[in-house]
Formats: structure tokens, sequence, C-alpha cells
């Protein structure tokens, strides 16, 4: 998983890149859609060109040519699906225990009704 930064960053390039070729995009266009300063836009792109999500072609001042690989354009969707599952997984739990809590309880209940008339 990316921290907030990158993935804020990368939406924002899927925004603005949009294709699979090559743009140039400006830190301020990257801060109008995701807000966030200069120097963590550049340190959010190095991460993202390490992790191959995106290809760049070149960086100075403040301009980036850069197109966004396949990989990065499905992280988006492959982090929501990751979000539904895990609650999902929770709200199984959840009514996993419940179920247990309601199933002992009355097996308990049932014993102690079965011993009182009994004795």
């Amino acid at each position: 998983m990316l921290d907030e930064l990158s993935a804020g960053v990368l939406s924002a390039l899927n925004a603005l890149v949009g294709g699979a070729g090559y743009s140039i995009v400006e830190e301020g266009d990257i801060s109008r859609v995701y807000p966030a300063a200069g120097e963590e836009i550049a340190k959010a792109i190095a991460a993202l060109e390490d992790r191959r999500l995106i290809d760049l072609r070149y960086a100075e001042a403040g301009e980036y040519c850069v197109r966004v690989l396949a990989a990065g354009r499905g992280y988006g969707l492959q982090a929501e699906r990751e979000k539904r599952e895990e609650r999902r997984e929770r709200r199984d739990l959840f009514l996993a225990s419940a179920l247990g809590a309601f199933a002992g309880s009355a097996l308990s209940a049932g014993l102690v009704l079965l011993i009182s008339l009994l004795v």
C-alpha cells in the first residue's frame, strides 16, 4: 500500500494525464488536484517511480514529463477492492462473534433449565 501522499499524487496524475502517453505536468497542476507542497510532490513522484507505477522521462524546476503505467492506473481500483474486503472481513468477524455469544448463552440457559428440572 502507498502512503496517503503518494496515493493522492498518483490519483492527481491519473486525473491530469489520463491516457497512456507522456504528458507534461507542473507542480501547480498537481497541487490544485491534491494539495501538497512542491517538495512533498517531488518525493511522492520519486516513490511512485521507484514502485514502477509511473514512468518519469524528466523532472526539472517543478515540471515533470510523466506517464502513468498500467499498474498505476489500476492502483486506485485495487486499493478500493482491498478496503471493501477489509470491511467485509470485519463484518463477518462481528457476525461470527455475535452468533457465538448467542449460541453460548442459549446453551448455558438450556443447561441451567435442565439442571433445575432434574433437581
